[in-house]
């Protein structure tokens, strides 16, 4: 019995298996591997473009997170305290048993060259002149106000200084309060201890 040509391909074992074989079957790899897609390469600039992007999008994120955090917080509001007007610059007419006479001169005189005020007033205890108030101002350092004042040997007392004149050799103390000098001169042989207690005490009048 004879057959067609197209009838043996079509009907042989062997042909189907090859023909199968080389056209279906693939290995392990190439079943599990996914198609293959090549992307163009991207521009450079657009590259540089997406990373400036995305740095700007983490700054402001953190800026804002940090606004948020500042604005949940208790606003500290810091006053400044009111300068102090200065006292007036005048020598009280008392101070304990020292007293002065009311009639004499209570202005301060300006010095045009140190742009500095000052004033002196002489007081008197149990009829007898004994001490000197001396104020100047704006001072800020006792003890060069007694070196300018002519006091010689100069030496830290308690919360000011004293020297001793080197015109009259006599003993004076002297404090800085409020950019005042305030300065009281012997004139009947006080010690420093008493003379440093009595420039407290007149300090404590005029600026409480």
């Amino acid at each position: 019995m004879s057959s067609s040509p197209g009838e043996g391909r079509g009907s042989s074992p062997v042909g189907a298996d090859l023909s199968y074989t080389t056209q279906a079957s693939t290995g392990p790899d190439e079943l599990e591997a996914g198609p293959v897609i090549r992307a163009s390469r991207f521009p450079r600039w657009l590259l540089v473009l997406a990373g400036l992007l995305t740095l700007a999008l983490a700054v402001g994120g953190a800026g804002y997170a940090a606004y948020r955090m500042n604005a949940a917080k208790p606003q500290v509001v810091i006053t400044a305290e009111p300068s102090r007007t200065p006292w007036k610059m005048v020598p009280p007419l008392s101070v304990d048993d020292y007293s002065r006479d009311a009639n004499s001169a209570d202005t301060p005189s300006a010095n045009p060259t140190t742009k500095k005020s000052t004033i002196a007033a002489t007081y008197a205890r149990g009829g007898q002149n004994t001490v000197v108030l001396l104020m100047s101002r704006p001072e800020t350092d006792p003890k060069e106000f007694m070196t300018d004042m002519g006091m010689n040997a100069v030496i830290a007392t308690d919360n000011g200084y004293c020297g001793t004149s080197i015109d009259t050799n006599r003993d004076a103390c002297a404090i800085v309060r409020d950019r005042t000098a305030i300065m009281i001169v012997d004139l009947v042989g006080l010690n420093r201890t008493d003379l440093m207690k009595l420039t407290n005490r007149f300090a404590d009048t005029m600026a409480p």
